[in-house]
């Protein structure tokens, strides 16, 4: 592994079910991701400032910090329906996108900045998921990883089309267009999905400069290969590396014990 500086990556694994990790790469000067791990390991978010436009460092975290307040001071989720837990979600977006246009309009440094964002919800037996943008969620259960999310993005509509592979679209020269994100024009419509979740799966959400360095046989690879939270986020994050680490890299990793 190349010699680093200690700051390039920060790992936060104070929760026994979750971890979360974010690093540097090696060819971005500043890390414009973000995450969150709830207090209770219920609520789980990762964000991914958009390169090439104003303060995407600010951008994430802003949508961190806002997202997180909501979603933390709402009413547990526990017993709610799905369109509760949806509503609840969808407003969280809402507020982190005014948020971060806000603070846009109020300083001329930050103006045109934006993000995208994944959220996980949790309660005893379902897991919901929203997204905006590319960054993504999985699932993992009885030795199989699955995607939660669909990317907004071009190449993501392109495979949803089928004029793309997942493969493909991978090192595609538009990958990183998206197509809806945090802070720009109109407020975003997040996706969002409920499943039920069963003692033992794992959950995951990344930002593109984890799951774009590696196949989707890989990432189940080592997401569910035997060790603890942390060692897995660490592994994550080193592949990453070893494939050249072009962009941040952020994970979150949970495991649900009921």
């Amino acid at each position: 592994m190349i010699s680093r500086p200690s700051t390039a990556r920060r790992i936060e694994s104070s929760h026994p079910y979750a971890c979360g990790l974010t690093d540097v790469g090696l060819r971005r000067s500043r890390n414009e991701d973000e995450f969150f791990v709830g207090p209770c390991g219920q609520v789980l978010l990762v964000a991914d400032g958009l390169g090439g436009l104003p303060a995407g460092d600010v951008a994430s975290r802003t949508a961190i910090a806002s997202a997180s307040s909501r979603l933390c001071a709402a009413p547990g989720p526990e017993g709610a329906d799905a369109l509760g837990v949806r509503v609840a979600m969808m407003r969280a977006f809402g507020d982190a996108h005014l948020a971060i246009a806000d603070r846009g309009m109020s300083d001329a440094k930050l103006r045109g900045m934006a993000t995208t964002l994944v959220a996980a919800l949790i309660t005893q037996d379902r897991l919901f998921v929203a997204h905006v943008g590319d960054v993504r969620g999985y699932l993992g259960r009885a030795g199989r990883l699955l995607q939660l999310t669909a990317d907004h993005s071009l190449v993501g509509e392109m495979v949803a089309a089928g004029q793309l592979t997942p493969e493909q679209a991978r090192t595609h020269p538009s990958k990183n267009v998206v197509t809806q994100a945090l802070g720009l024009g109109n407020v975003p419509v997040p996706s969002f999905k409920s499943t039920p979740i069963e003692v033992g799966d794992l959950v995951m959400l990344c930002s593109d400069g984890l799951w774009e360095t590696m196949t989707a046989e890989e990432l189940e690879q080592i997401v569910l290969a035997a060790g603890d939270l942390e060692q897995t986020s660490i592994a994550l994050a080193d592949r990453a590396i070893a494939a050249g680490g072009s962009d941040n890299i952020t994970v979150v990793v949970y495991r649900h014990e009921g």
